[in-house]
């Protein structure tokens, strides 16, 4: 369930990324325990607010670097904590600037959950 926030939401490249202001978000399914909202909001060139609904409810940031050519995320303090707590992680965070789409792997170890999430920008 800390689904990643997104962290999701650091489905980014060095050169690619969301613009600011931008709202990209995904209801999952997870068997056996019910829906989650991922919510990722764009707050500035290196940092995203991310919501959690549902399952779990909570907010918190990310914050995004790159260092040696690879992206890295740093995730705030409650949503770090989360993540240690539920036993969840993320991986191989990407965003496609064609199709204007967030991509993450989420796990979720306890539910012997994997799964590659796409976020999609809301149109308002």
């Amino acid at each position: 369930m800390k689904l990643v926030f997104l962290f999701i939401i650091n489905n980014i490249t060095a050169y690619n990324l969301p613009p600011v202001n931008t709202i990209y978000n995904k209801n999952i399914y997870i068997p056996l325990v019910g829906s989650q909202l991922i919510e990722t909001k764009m707050i500035s060139s290196h940092k995203a607010k991310i919501k959690l609904a549902g399952i779990v409810n909570t907010n918190g940031l990310a914050y995004y670097y790159l260092k040696d050519n690879k992206i890295n995320i740093k995730l705030s303090k409650e949503l770090s904590k989360l993540m240690d707590k539920l036993n969840c992680d993320f991986s191989e965070p990407n965003y496609n600037e064609q199709k204007d789409q967030v991509t993450f792997k989420l796990l979720i170890k306890k539910f012997y959950f994997n799964k590659k999430i796409t976020l999609t920008k809301q149109k308002y």
